[in-house]
């Protein structure tokens, strides 16, 4: 792991922009060029030392002097927007919490379900690793309501009830 004082070392941040630029020159990059790369899960990586770490993990150990405790996330879900202001500790139950859906219904929590001609919508949310029913409704939208309203109560400032945008 690398210490606070080696990356200073290697890289500057910029707070307010959420950019990393090399310090130094090194093997591959000249000083002042952008640092990181792309994952394709939209988030960046830096790689220092040859070890990669999360870009923002490292905003929020470049801040703080310390790691996150476990993790680091994106309050507004943009995995390459790594302002400070819009980065925060978080469990992996938090975190988990703040991701988009990706379901076909396009709603987070919601499913739909085929009886007898007709179409039901169910919601659901996941507290500790546990499924919890919330109801089933006849449109996506009021089962949505029933999600939203567990999502607050439950998640809090860590709930996303949005639908999944195309990237």
């Amino acid at each position: 792991m690398i210490t606070h004082e080696r990356l200073i070392e290697l890289l500057h941040y910029d707070p307010k922009t959420g950019e990393f630029r090399w310090a130094k020159s090194r093997r591959g990059a000249k000083r002042g060029a952008v640092a990181g790369s792309i994952k394709k899960d939209g988030h960046m990586v830096i790689t220092l030392d040859r070890e990669a770490y999360a870009a923002a993990r490292i905003a929020f150990f470049y801040m703080t002097k310390r790691w996150p405790s476990p993790e680091a996330d994106h309050a507004d879900r943009d995995g390459l927007n790594n302002k400070w202001e819009n980065i925060r500790e978080a469990t992996r139950v938090q975190n988990g919490s703040n991701r988009m859906s990706r379901n076909k219904t396009g709603l987070k929590g919601i499913f739909a379900t085929h009886y007898r001609d007709k179409t039901y919508y169910t919601a659901r949310i996941k507290v500790d690793s546990e499924q919890i029913y919330l109801g089933t409704r006849h449109t996506a939208k009021e089962a949505h309501e029933l999600y939203r309203d567990a999502a607050i109560r439950l998640h809090g400032e860590f709930a996303c009830m949005e639908a999944e945008e195309t990237r």
